[in-house]
């Protein structure tokens, strides 16, 4: 590159930042319609060209349980803000929309979309999570933002998305996305201002830049179209991809975009994951939700083994067990003792939580995906049993059983789902 063209680069990237400063400054003392009338088409953002992707993506949003009035079989209610009730106001702004702008925000991953639902959410929250796919050859555009940080030269191209080209990252350019990472990345103390200059910058690229145009390495020119911007979490995370945020546009959710699943539940101590209570599989545009359980009648208890004293497994098998008055006990007394404490034993474990039917995000698939068979060792303390083997005598404390059982699922009467505010 000649000394010309870096100063017709740098020329361009000053003015840039100096138009972005400019914009965060107004924010101090101009309204959101101030600044969307006076930065309208005027912010000469250096966009890039667009991130085409078209294989198929599993996308993440959650709502908050005491949020959700609206009808809970219907796949709408756990997509975007319905553009026909978007207006004064409502949806509030966000990190990427203006005042009565509905986008469809998701994440990557639930570890993300979690933390994304409000700031002060806290252990024990109902949530309701529905996984998104995007179907193949859908032509999804994006704009990718980067966080500051990783436009770099030492940037780990294993473990973040990042800027590392030398030529971008050091030059005008580099300073130039850095600034405008920081501000869409910002997070401000004042809510009256909070986002105002990101959804500008959001509106400009989603909405304002249609009709614009770029030109090709093979010097084609190409109409600007962004169907999303993607970027950083900036709750959890370095800017690695499982933790990246997307905003969409409602036109590309209705034509290439269906609900998988929904699920329902509280959230850990982790504020990452969830106790799923209840799950619901679109059927034809119909949410039919079911409560997943483990019937006892299925449960088969098994002796497997023993452990001594010393803390040692001993195999039931190939032994002569005694109890403390010297009765011998079989192995078939061991498993009507069992079969006479299984009430008792299931009561147990489910009141503290040993059997409650779990299963991963990744794993769901369909309602069959989701009844399986499982597996719980167990151990039950004995007193002063004796173990005869190969001549040796070992003193028994504890009884090593397995429990075998099935997840199945039932059918959920939805209006038990709505979460009712006192």
């Amino acid at each position: 590159m000649n000394i010309f063209m870096e100063t017709k680069e740098s020329k361009i990237c000053n003015t840039a930042i100096s138009i972005l400063q400019k914009l965060m400054d107004d924010t101090k003392c101009k309204n959101e319609l101030e600044l969307k009338n006076k930065y309208k088409n005027e912010l000469n953002l250096i966009l890039n060209t667009p991130i085409i992707v078209n294989m198929p993506i599993v996308l993440y949003r959650s709502r908050l349980a005491s949020k959700v009035h609206e009808d809970i079989t219907l796949p709408s209610t756990f997509s975007y803000f319905p553009l026909t009730k978007s207006s004064n106001g409502v949806p509030q702004r966000g990190r990427m929309n203006l005042s009565g702008q509905s986008f469809f925000y998701a994440s990557s991953s639930p570890d993300t979309n979690y933390k994304e639902i409000k700031k002060d959410i806290k252990e024990g929250d109902e949530v309701y999570l529905s996984q998104w796919g995007i179907t193949a050859n859908s032509g999804l555009s994006i704009y990718s933002v980067i966080l500051p940080d990783n436009i770099s030269t030492s940037a780990d191209k294993n473990t973040c998305i990042c800027i590392t080209n030398p030529n971008i990252a050091n030059g005008p350019l580099g300073d130039y996305l850095r600034c405008l990472s920081d501000i869409i990345l910002k997070n401000e103390d004042d809510a009256n201002k909070e986002y105002l200059a990101s959804s500008i910058i959001s509106n400009e690229i989603l909405v304002e830049t249609k009709g614009k145009s770029y030109k090709e390495k093979d010097g084609v020119e190409t109409q600007f179209h962004y169907d999303a911007i993607a970027y950083p979490s900036t709750r959890i995370g370095n800017g690695e991809a499982q933790y990246y945020n997307l905003v969409i546009t409602p036109q590309f959710i209705d034509n290439y975009a269906s609900l998988n699943y929904v699920v329902k539940g509280t959230i850990k101590k982790d504020l990452q994951s969830i106790d799923v209570k209840n799950v619901g599989f679109n059927h034809n545009g119909t949410i039919e939700w079911y409560e997943p359980f483990i019937n006892v009648d299925d449960v088969i208890f098994n002796p497997i083994g023993f452990i001594d004293k010393y803390g040692k497994f001993l195999s039931i098998e190939n032994g002569i067990v005694r109890d403390l008055n010297g009765k011998l006990i079989s192995k078939n007394e061991l498993q009507n003792f069992l079969n006479k404490e299984e009430t008792n034993i299931i009561k147990e474990f489910t009141e503290r939580g040993f059997i409650i039917p779990k299963f991963s995000y990744g794993g769901i698939i369909d309602k069959e995906s989701l009844i399986k068979e499982d597996t719980l060792d167990f151990f039950r303390e004995v007193n002063e049993w004796k173990l005869e083997r190969d001549g040796i005598i070992h003193d028994i404390t504890f009884l090593k059983i397995e429990m075998m059982y099935k997840i199945s699922l039932k059918k959920e009467n939805i209006n038990s789902l709505y979460c009712h505010e006192e």
